[in-house]
């Protein structure tokens, strides 16, 4: 099962994108395969992730994931079921995969994130940052391993740190690096 991670802070951070793979390497028992982390430094957010690779288990399903038009990115830890129903819904589309993740996103571009969440049947935990309305969403549906997302508020609601988890330790790991390291 694969893992995500990441940090949205008001606090000018040093070196944010190896804070975000050391958050990720916290946690590389989630997802062996593969290892991504994403930053954008103005903005103040990253999004790190652990992959196993299920569904596509090519380089194309590396996360996290940016959407074919850049305004979504995405860190993603489940499995959409209908996902290749929703693709035909989508219509004919330049796809670079075959993964779950590129049909959330595309989705997210064309319903919107509610419609899309309505319409996605399966199990999953999705750390969302919508670049244009700098905006981070979290989603979170059914038991996946027991996995829970948190949001870690810092000193005065300053930073929120993300972990997923299904051990105490997973977040603990993740928050500890983020604090060491910031």
């Amino acid at each position: 099962m694969c893992g995500i991670a990441g940090f949205l802070t008001l606090i000018k951070t040093d070196n944010p994108f190896a804070i975000a793979t050391r958050m990720a390497d916290a946690i590389v028992h989630r997802g062996p395969d593969d290892a991504g982390a994403w930053v954008d430094e103005a903005a103040g957010v990253a999004l790190a992730h652990r992959r196993l690779s299920v569904l596509d288990l090519s380089p194309a399903g590396h996360q996290p994931m940016v959407s074919a038009s850049g305004r979504y990115v995405i860190a993603f830890n489940g499995e959409i079921y209908n996902h290749l129903d929703l693709r035909r819904q989508l219509g004919d589309r330049a796809w670079r995969g075959h993964s779950d993740t590129e049909t959330l996103l595309a989705g997210f571009e064309i319903w919107g994130i509610e419609q899309t969440l309505q319409r996605a049947v399966g199990m999953f935990a999705i750390a969302l940052w919508g670049r244009d309305t700098r905006t981070l969403a979290l989603a979170l549906r059914g038991l996946i391993d027991n996995v829970a997302l948190r949001a870690e508020m810092g000193r005065r609601a300053r930073k929120i740190v993300l972990g997923e988890f299904s051990r105490e330790r997973v977040v603990a790991e993740t928050l500890a690096v983020y604090q060491e390291l910031t």
